[in-house]
């Protein structure tokens, strides 16, 4: 029998993602079926949509991460980043170090084993794009880095919230967890907002502050190679902290504030929908056998290390 023949017309194309993308900010629709959805139509329907994921997962998140500002407090924002420094500075210093011998041990490029080793320490893709742009890295070394942690993103989406639930972490330990272990800020927020309760606050928190380090970190790696570069400081991470700081004298912000923030989730939801449309089987041969055996020990690595010092 002959399987159902899908028109390819850009139009149907555009009302097939229209009606995704709709679906995905319901409130019904769980940021992990927003990723298998993306993960589907990127790998069975249509395959050119890899560019515009990685853009559109940039954009949206950038808003939603500002918007959930208006749900926090600085003083309670203040506390978690302070308190996480000390485990921040850890894991990342365990992560490089380690990074270092696996890529000498593994006989991986000196370039690709060092922008996986700062994506997988700092905050994933927006680390890997620093590094390399401090560097002036070659394209292909940023391809294997990315698609390196790409991988792994996806993997955390399931795996943290079912170890989570496995170990019967209250919502706030898993929130510090997945700050501390997951690569991407956007699988962050995913694999905490499915878990429930403080997890996504805290996560988020953490988070942030865990991606602060791409300034002296790179800061450090410039010098090291003399590039020349500018700092590159997200423009979303200022605008965080200034909503963060700013929000609570806005007039009638205890009327719409809680709006915005329920509006961020739903962001946050789709940009987990374009993060999974960037998610193509193909990046499995892009990446590499040594490559993926490195990205997986230091996943590991880093994943044990912060659950033991939460």
């Amino acid at each position: 029998m002959q399987g159902i023949a899908i028109p390819q017309q850009p139009d149907f194309k555009k009302m097939i993602w229209w009606v995704a993308g709709i679906f995905c900010l319901m409130p019904f629709c769980s940021p992990f079926i927003a990723l298998i959805i993306g993960v589907i139509l990127s790998n069975f329907l249509f395959t050119d949509y890899q560019q515009q994921a990685h853009k559109w997962t940039k954009i949206l998140l950038n808003f939603a991460i500002v918007g959930m500002g208006f749900g926090m407090s600085f003083q309670e924002a203040w506390a978690v980043g302070a308190e996480g420094f000390g485990i921040t500075a850890l894991t990342i210093a365990v992560v490089l170090g380690l990074g270092a011998l696996l890529t000498k041990w593994l006989k991986i490029d000196k370039e690709s084993g060092l922008l996986i080793s700062f994506g997988t320490a700092i905050c994933g893709g927006s680390a890997i794009a620093a590094a390399g742009a401090t560097l002036n890295a070659k394209e292909e070394n940023m391809s294997v880095a990315l698609g390196t942690v790409f991988l792994f993103n996806a993997l955390a989406l399931v795996v943290f919230p079912f170890i989570g639930h496995l170990l019967q972490m209250p919502s706030e330990a898993f929130g510090w967890w997945a700050a501390m272990a997951i690569h991407d800020t956007s699988s962050v927020v995913g694999a905490a907002g499915t878990y429930g309760g403080k997890a996504l606050e805290i996560a988020t928190t953490v988070k942030l502050a865990r991606a602060l380090w791409i300034v002296p970190l790179c800061a450090a790696l410039g010098w090291w190679k003399k590039s020349g570069q500018k700092l590159p400081i997200p423009t979303f991470l200022i605008a965080f902290i200034a909503v963060i700081l700013l929000h609570p004298y806005l007039p009638g912000v205890e009327q719409w504030g809680g709006h915005v923030t329920s509006i961020s989730k739903r962001l946050m939801t789709l940009a987990l929908f374009w993060v999974g449309t960037g998610l193509h089987f193909s990046t499995l041969k892009k990446v590499g056998l040594r490559a993926f055996a490195m990205g997986l020990i230091l996943w590991i690595v880093v994943g044990t290390l912060a659950l033991y010092l939460i």
